[in-house]
């Protein structure tokens, strides 16, 4: 949109556009080929992850809001006030049913909000940019086309910051304009004005709110009204070196508002950071510190339930996986698409506050997942049912799961999800669970021998290693997701996985000492190779026939 809106403002003719423009996404193309290696396999990744297709919504919005918002949100500073956990928050940030948080961020600064105007009425007017902003506006407000914009899930406003940008470089060319039409001019100064004045107001009173909630925060509102009146002035009179200083301090205004001066964000101060961010010691540390007092540790699997409040203060769920802690808490692309299955065990304590995030917090799974330590604020925070207090780390107790077992088991009875729900997990230590259309090839493996915990399982980046001893073939599970990506031997043959017990891996094993290695491939990998091939050969093709045309032209 950009693009066109681009061409038709410096040639006033859509003539030759079209070659352009295909010229343009020919080399975006070759570009995006020549990363497949990467993106191919990422893609692939995310568009099997459940956030993907999650919509609440379609043709209307159900509240108002987002209505009021967006119609408002060219001369509203909304960050100064979405992000404040105060009543006035509320009539700025939305939440769908999937509880994904909504919040137009569209003003650009007060001589965005004068100068877009200039464009769309008066003499300055196009029809590129009326054109550009009814679609922009059509994308917005329409929430399966908003859902489109954030990659098919949730609707969200996310993507609103590429239209300021469009904004911005809108108004550029017209900031030194000698013949700026001073009428629309006046009449933008005057709707701006009042919209930012009066806007929240109406906002609240439609949105049922009393307006006595919202006057501690009103000056926020009230704050960009005297340099939106110095720009309003300082255009008309065309005093244009008066203009950048005043736009300058109010963006640093509206800045601090909306970061150190939030009540949300100004009790971060660097020494809570920087505890918060090293609570685990420098990278590895902490295993290293586990493996003090349980060497075994290092030959098995095992994961750790951090306290995602009294630990972490609810700053970071991805800590976890920058420290490669083997955590229970993840979120959105950062776990497999199979995982899924463990909300089908005890969704109320698997997932998290969206239903693309995890915390598990039921200690039947977090056995059979492999979790044989806690770290907690205090003793009543400890998940485990059978836990023993080991030491403290960091001057905070360490729990040991006394029902902990490495990697997995054999199993010798099964049951369908069909008919399991969420009271049953107690089963989960001695009952393999699986999907209808599996039941009656995985029962045909099952054996007579229920071995708990393999002798040795060691991870290794891209591949894992482990050892089970077993006197009769069997069926074991592996507290490792399910993936298309995994090829799993046993004694040097690969065997068919399975996606069993919450989306965990399970596999035949045979008569005695079972050598059992995983390795993994990104699924795509290998045709993302392809495409970087065949992109980097466009790329040198491309430049080739550049120089001989040059060459050519001189």
């Amino acid at each position: 949109l950009y693009f066109i809106w681009r061409w038709d403002r410096e040639y006033h003719s859509m003539k030759g556009m079209w070659a352009s423009a295909f010229r343009l996404i020919g080399c975006y193309l070759i570009g995006f080929a020549m990363s497949g290696v990467v993106v191919l396999p990422e893609a692939i990744s995310i568009l099997s992850n459940s956030r993907v297709g999650a919509r609440s919504a379609t043709l209307v919005f159900d509240s108002v809001l987002p209505y009021l918002d967006y119609l408002t949100g060219l001369f509203t500073p909304t960050s100064m006030l979405a992000n404040r956990g105060a009543e006035i928050s509320q009539l700025y940030s939305y939440n769908t049913e999937n509880y994904s948080v909504m919040a137009v961020f569209l003003w650009g600064s007060s001589l965005c909000s004068l100068m877009v105007p200039q464009y769309l009425f008066g003499k300055h007017r196009e029809k590129s940019s009326v054109i550009s902003v009814i679609v922009i506006t059509l994308v917005a407000l329409i929430p399966i086309l908003s859902s489109a914009m954030h990659g098919f899930s949730e609707p969200s406003f996310r993507w609103l910051g590429s239209v300021s940008f469009f904004l911005i470089a809108m108004i550029l060319p017209l900031i030194e304009e000698p013949d700026m039409d001073q009428r629309v001019l006046l009449w933008s100064l005057l709707a701006a004005s009042i919209v930012l004045a009066g806007g929240t107001a109406l906002i609240a009173l439609a949105d049922g709110k009393e307006l006595s909630l919202i006057k501690d925060d009103y000056y926020l509102v009230l704050i960009c009204l005297p340099s939106l009146l110095v720009t309003g002035a300082a255009l008309y009179y065309r005093m244009t070196k008066v203009i950048m200083p005043v736009i300058l301090a109010e963006l640093c205004l509206v800045s601090w508002f909306t970061y150190f001066g939030s009540p949300s964000f100004n009790y971060l101060n660097k020494v809570d950071m920087d505890r918060t961010a090293s609570i685990l010691g420098e990278k590895g540390y902490y295993q290293d510190w586990v493996a003090q007092f349980d060497p075994e540790s290092r030959q098995e699997v095992v994961r750790h339930y951090i306290d995602s409040w009294g630990v972490y203060w609810g700053l970071s769920t991805n800590f976890n996986l920058y420290y490669d802690l083997m955590g229970l808490m993840s979120y959105d692309s950062t776990y497999t698409a199979s995982t899924n299955d463990l909300k089908l065990l005890d969704q109320d304590h698997v997932q998290d506050y969206l239903p693309w995030t995890f915390n598990i917090t039921n200690p039947d799974i977090m056995t059979l997942v492999s979790t044989k330590y806690a770290v907690v604020a205090e003793e009543s925070q400890v998940p485990f049912t059978n836990a023993e207090y080991i030491t403290d780390y960091a001057g905070m107790p360490v729990y040991r799961n006394n029902d902990y077992y490495n990697f997995g088991k054999t199993y010798t009875d099964i049951m369908t999800y069909d008919d399991y729900d969420p009271s049953m997990t107690g089963l989960l230590r001695s009952r393999l669970i699986v999907h209808a259309e599996d039941y009656d090839e995985i029962k045909a493996l099952l054996g007579n021998e229920e071995i708990t915990g393999f002798e040795e399982a060691v991870p290794d980046g891209n591949n894992y290693y482990a050892t089970l001893t077993v006197n009769e073939p069997g069926f074991a599970v592996m507290a490792v997701p399910w993936h298309k990506g995994w090829s799993v031997t046993v004694n040097g043959k690969e065997v068919k996985t399975y996606a069993v017990s919450g989306g965990l891996t399970g596999i035949p094993v045979v008569s005695g000492t079972n050598k059992i290695v995983g390795t993994f491939t990104p699924v795509g990998l290998k045709a993302g190779m392809y495409a970087t091939i065949a992109g980097t050969a466009g790329f040198i093709l491309l430049m080739i026939i550049d120089t001989i045309l040059k060459h050519r032209k001189q």
